[in-house]
This record gives C-alpha cells, structure tokens and sequence, in this order.
C-alpha cells in the first residue's frame, strides 16, 4: 500500500510539471519565485570547442546536477557540479566512439530573470583536470522555460605538467545547446549507461 501511494505521488508530481502546475517548494523544472522557492539545476547539453587540440575531437557531452534557490523575484542562486566528456582522435582506441575522456567540477550560479519565461545565468568555478591546477572556469546560458537553452563555457586550461619548469595555459571556448528538468535526466542517465557499458566493453 506505502509504495502505491509513493507511485501516484511521484505520477502526480510528473503530471503536475507536464502540465505547469508546479508546487511554490521545490520544483523539478526551473522557475522564478512565483511558481518555485527552490528548483534542481539539471541539465544536459553537447557543445563544441573552438580551438580543441588535434589529438582530441571537438565535440563533447556536458551534464549538470545542482541545486537553485531564488531570493528574489528576479535572482537565484545555487551551486552545482558538472561533467564534461570528451572525444580523441587516437585510432586504436577502443572507446573512440564515446567520449572517453571525463572532465569534473563545481560552479556557483547565479541566474537573473528576464521574465516568466526568459532568464539569463552565470556559473563559475573550477575545472578538475587530471594531475593538473583546477582549471578556472565561466559559463554564461541563456534559459527559456526551463526546458531548453544555450551555452558558452570559458576555461582557462594549464598545459604544462608538474615536472615542467614553467607553467603554461592555453584558453579554451566552447559554445552549445542543453536540455533543463526530466529530459536532462533522461540524457544524464542514458549517457552514464552508455559509458558504463563502453568501459565493460573495453575492460573484457
């Protein structure tokens, strides 16, 4: 009986965003304050980077998973954590196909309300890659509804290796599209399954 009431929650939930009428606590999909006090940052999105070494591809996969709270009309703010996977050119690897090389992070958000419907966001953070200085990171989005947006991730990348005597960086740019809410989901799990089954593959 406890788990059917938790199912007909969780379906009244799902149809309450289908439909946009969300609860004012926590809302699953992005909203001011008028129809959310909190929201879950979820997004999924594939970008491009504008000067990617020729070693690695320049297209990639991005996800984050975080948390939003609107102090204002107008402004939210939150944290999250986000994935960057990326693609190599090298032809004798096995998982050329997909995006073998995983990049992690934190960004702090802060997201501005155009309207109802229109909202614009600045992340930064930091950039987590491999044995390397985290990475300083900006991203600028634009958001409509809660549902679909647009990117431009700036990263200020350290080539050199700790044995070099001199540091060097190199910037990085990368422009996308990304989903918000239930459809990030959808594509962060089904990305996670892919990649999971891709290293079992590699790995037998």
């Amino acid at each position: 009986m406890r788990l059917h009431l938790l199912l007909l929650a969780f379906a009244l939930g799902l149809t309450s965003e289908l439909i946009g009428q969300e609860p004012s606590g926590l809302c699953f999909r992005a909203g001011p304050k008028a129809r959310c006090t909190s929201y879950l940052a979820l997004d999924f999105g594939i970008g491009v980077r504008t000067s990617a070494p020729p070693d690695e591809e320049p297209y990639f996969l991005s996800g984050n998973i975080g948390w939003m709270l609107n102090v204002s009309q107008r402004v939210a703010i939150g944290v999250s954590g986000f994935a960057l996977a990326f693609g190599d050119n090298d032809p004798y690897a096995d998982t050329e196909w997909f995006f073998p090389n995983l990049v992690g992070g934190l960004d702090g958000r802060a997201r501005y309300w155009l309207s109802s419907a229109f909202a614009l966001e600045a992340d930064v953070g930091f950039a987590f890659v491999g044995d390397k200085s985290p990475a300083p990171t900006v991203q600028i989005q634009a958001d409509y509804q809660g549902w679909v947006g647009a990117f431009v991730r700036y990263t200020r990348l350290q080539t050199s290796y700790y044995w070099q005597s001199s540091t060097q960086f190199e910037n990085d740019l990368s422009v996308g599209i990304q989903v918000h809410s239930w459809p990030a989901l959808f594509g962060q799990v089904l990305a996670t399954l892919l990649g999971l089954n891709n290293i079992v593959g590699y790995s037998s």
